[in-house]
């Protein structure tokens, strides 16, 4: 009798375990960087990242899926990117550090291989809904007032509020977002919009935004979330465009990025790439140039996921 209770008890702890899908993940990547007004240096573009994810179908048709992420960041281990995350009938709802609803789509003019990207991709939420509509994605994204005890080390926005819609279709993809957030006395008011086309190895992507920093009391400070605006300022403008070609394990690529608020310009910068990919492995080359903060930096390094 003892014999049968023990395994009872042990099937009830395990079968859970073995009903689930689990995998190990991740990537990694190091950079030699050299930029001509500060000397070279060795730096991590990513994050370097591990998952373990665990996939389960549920009864009704569901589908839950938890992944746990293990983050290097800056020596210290962060959880950047743990959640949970149910799919079914009502579309698939996520939660824990997730991609806002402007983060879940865009970034259409990011193709460089390293060193740049769109500078107006949104918040990470607490919340993330998306709908079951085909050839057009809607997300819904949502955060409380405090999210510290969510999860550690995450990149979690609090009091953020967002919509997206994207369309895909033929190689065109095209979305807009928009989302609000509010820290303290301020709120900042945030919208997106962007295309991109691919065609025989032939990618082609644009991306614009405005942000504004409104203070709700009547005192201009600085708002520390997506950017150092500062509140009763002019609207921070964002444009990005990009071009790539593949010709199978090669690929070059092009980026420009500028950001302008009223007259001063925040940055405008253009680079260049190659990158050949093998399996799980990039290796990369790249020439960023800044003309903002008048500074040239040549990275070559090495990405692995698996």
């Amino acid at each position: 009798m003892k014999k049968i209770i023990a395994t009872a008890i042990a099937a009830a702890f395990t079968a859970p375990v073995m009903a689930a899908d689990v995998s190990v993940g991740g990537s990694l990547a190091f950079i030699l960087s050299n930029t001509d007004t500060a000397g070279s240096t060795m730096i991590n573009d990513d994050g370097n990242t591990a998952f373990i994810t665990g996939t389960e179908e549920l009864e009704g048709g569901m589908t839950i899926t938890g992944t746990y992420a293990f983050e290097d960041d800056s020596g210290t281990v962060a959880n950047d990117g743990s959640s949970i995350v149910v799919t079914g009938a009502f579309g698939t709802l996520g939660l824990g550090d997730m991609p806002g609803a402007a983060d879940s789509i865009g970034d259409y003019s990011d193709l460089l291989a390293t060193g740049m990207g769109f500078g107006a991709d949104g918040d990470d939420a607490a919340v993330l809904w998306t709908l079951p509509i085909d050839q057009v994605e809607v997300n819904l994204s949502y955060s409380p007032d405090n999210v510290d005890a969510a999860v550690a080390g995450g990149s979690i926005q609090s009091n953020v509020s967002g919509v997206s819609v994207e369309y895909s279709a033929n190689g065109l993809s095209a979305s807009f977002a928009s989302e609000t957030s509010t820290l303290n006395d301020e709120e900042l008011s945030f919208t997106t919009y962007g295309v991109r086309y691919s065609a025989n190895g032939i990618t082609v992507g644009f991306d614009a935004a405005s942000e504004e920093a409104d203070s709700l009391n009547g005192t201009a400070t600085v708002f520390n979330g997506r950017t150092d605006a500062t509140a009763g300022s002019g609207d921070i403008d964002y444009r990005g465009f990009g071009a790539s070609y593949n010709m199978g394990n090669v690929t070059v690529a092009m980026e420009r990025q500028s950001a302008e608020q009223d007259t001063t310009e925040l940055s405008d910068a253009t680079g260049v790439s190659v990158t050949y990919a093998v399996g799980g492995a990039q290796f990369f080359a790249a020439n960023i140039d800044d003309d903002a903060a008048n500074t040239e930096t040549m990275r070559a390094g090495v990405r692995y996921s698996f």
